[in-house]
């Protein structure tokens, strides 16, 4: 009986997890900034998720990129082509100047994602080489990117809930420099056509609220990341339900000037929640394997 047992199981075990493994690939969002949807119009997202091109520049042609703000993040400003509009000096301190860019696992034009907390002086025997150390996206103060998740889902034929998953941090080039050590906030923003449906601040949930058209962080933001006396990272887990059409990353220079104001998204990536029926199925099957071992005992 446990042998004919055991062959069922298998089967469901197999549909269960495989049904598991086929929503949990996931999709790092800063390789789609090297895939420019006007020259390659037909690419699938897997086809984009493939590649990663060291410090491709975030830009509003590639897939699932809708928006790409660089500095004047003191004013309302708006986070996607819908125009919903939000002001980053409230709460986050966002400013009017930025530097470099916001790219693929490097922070803009200069070095590559690290984020072990050490630190690194430019000027010293390299500590770092010229290429991709971490995944990610990488920041200089002010700027943001904000991902279209239906163009997303469509390119990947995603239905469901998705997770966002990321590590905010401060980069190795803006820790322990005593004048000029790096303070930026980590904010993502989660967004429909009419307005602000979530927001996070360092990981941490953050009431957000409208005034005049104008959305804003109300609640209590968190400490700000600080490269001199830390701390240094902070994680996010947001669940994207299927109203959720657009998600915007963050980095604010925290009100104090962007000297050195290098951060990061350590990991940035979407994941597809599994359905429920993923989760009964594979509950069922260990269960029943569980018995049928004791029984054999």
């Amino acid at each position: 009986m446990c042998r004919v047992l055991a062959g069922l199981l298998a089967v469901v075990l197999v549909v269960g997890l495989s049904s598991g493994v086929a929503h949990a690939e996931p999709i790092y969002l800063g390789n789609l900034f090297d895939d420019d949807v006007t020259v390659n119009p037909s690419i699938t997202l897997a086809e984009a998720v493939a590649t990663d091109t060291y410090k491709a520049l975030a830009d509003t042609n590639d897939l699932g990129v809708d928006t790409v703000k660089a500095g004047g993040m003191h004013v309302a400003t708006a986070l996607s082509t819908a125009g919903v509009q939000f002001d980053f000096s409230v709460g986050v301190g966002g400013e009017d100047s930025t530097s470099d860019g916001m790219a693929n696992d490097g922070i803009g034009t200069r070095g590559p994602i690290r984020t072990t907390g050490a630190g690194w002086v430019d000027d010293s025997p390299p500590v770092l080489p010229n290429e991709k150390v971490e995944e990610g996206i990488g920041v200089h103060a002010n700027r943001f990117v904000t991902f279209d998740l239906d163009e997303i889902r469509t390119a990947g034929n995603l239905t469901g809930d998705l997770w966002f998953l990321a590590e905010g941090a401060v980069n190795d080039s803006a820790v322990d420099r005593m004048s000029g050590a790096g303070a930026i906030h980590t904010v993502a923003l989660v967004s429909d056509d009419n307005g602000v449906l979530a927001g996070y601040v360092n990981g941490q949930t953050v009431a957000v609220s409208e005034s005049a058209g104008v959305w804003t962080f109300s609640g209590t933001v968190p400490a700000k990341l600080n490269g001199f006396g830390g701390p240094l990272s902070a994680n996010f887990n947001v669940v994207l339900d299927e109203s959720a059409k657009y998600l915007t990353l963050a980095i604010t220079g925290a009100g104090d000037g962007i000297n050195t104001d290098h951060g990061a998204f350590v990991d940035a990536r979407l994941v597809q929640v599994p359905e429920p029926s993923t989760f009964v199925l594979t509950g069922i099957g260990l269960l029943a394997l569980g018995w049928c071992v004791r029984r054999r005992k």
